[in-house]
């Protein structure tokens, strides 16, 4: 897997409309993230809803190494965004094993059309779907001047039940869904992969030191018919500068 702390150098030569947000460590942290919670399996086919520019889908990948047949998709609303994630699969050689389309993913009968056409509705769903959903809120933060952007990291209240469901939609039964979040989000978080019928069994939370509040939070949930209470397994934190000294 890549080392987290080195995660910064897939997306720095990506393809990206102008304007747009490049995806940066926190899509690779959950390309980690998701590649353990698969962990053994060489061959599959995984969703990553809000492609972007393909950051979190292909570092999954990239991720993967000799052997692997692990075979994604990518949707997004803005077909600019899904031009460069196609652009930037070919770039790193996965042309066949990464297509992108323009669907709206928070349209549960755009996406039900897509899955319809995209993959065999007899196969019972997909193995594997990871998002870097936009998850601050709208009025919260600082809001960046590009439309994409803007896009790309602030969301309505509904913005993650939105996601779990498109997730809960795709997903075979045991499927896994991983996601990444500002960890002011947890409780959100958990609530809407509830409610969209997701039992979530992992967390992780980043801090960018050892001494400092956990700025992110990645979640796995399963797909389970019908949903069942259980543990939910707490992985040690992802220090991001484990070496820095703590602050006085």
């Amino acid at each position: 897997m890549p080392d987290p702390r080195a995660a910064g150098a897939l997306p720095a030569g990506l393809v990206r409309p102008e304007g747009a947000y490049r995806g940066g460590a926190d899509a690779v942290w959950l390309a980690d993230f998701a590649r353990a919670a698969v962990a053994g399996r060489r061959t599959g086919r995984f969703v990553d809803l809000g492609v972007g520019c393909g950051t979190a889908g292909l570092a999954f990948l990239q991720a993967g190494g000799e052997g692997d047949a692990w075979i994604g998709s990518g949707l997004d609303i803005d077909p600019d965004l899904v031009a460069a994630a196609e652009s930037n699969a070919r770039l790193l050689g996965h042309a066949g094993r990464f297509r992108s389309a323009v669907v709206d993913v928070t349209d549960p009968e755009a996406l039900a059309l897509w899955r319809r056409g995209a993959h065999d509705p007899e196969s019972g769903g997909f193995d594997l779907v990871l998002s870097n959903p936009p998850w601050r809120l709208e009025g919260q933060g600082r809001v960046p001047p590009s439309p994409a952007r803007r896009r790309a990291l602030f969301g309505t209240p509904d913005t993650l039940p939105a996601f779990a469901r498109a997730a809960a939609l795709l997903l075979a039964p045991g499927g896994r869904f991983a996601c990444v979040v500002g960890a002011a989000r947890i409780a959100d978080c958990a609530v809407a992969l509830a409610a969209a019928g997701l039992t979530p069994r992992r967390l992780r939370c980043i801090h960018p030191r050892a001494d400092a509040p956990a700025m992110l939070a990645l979640f796995e949930a399963f797909r389970e018919n019908p949903p069942r209470a259980g543990l939910l397994a707490v992985d040690a934190p992802l220090i991001v500068r484990p070496g820095q000294a703590p602050s006085s």
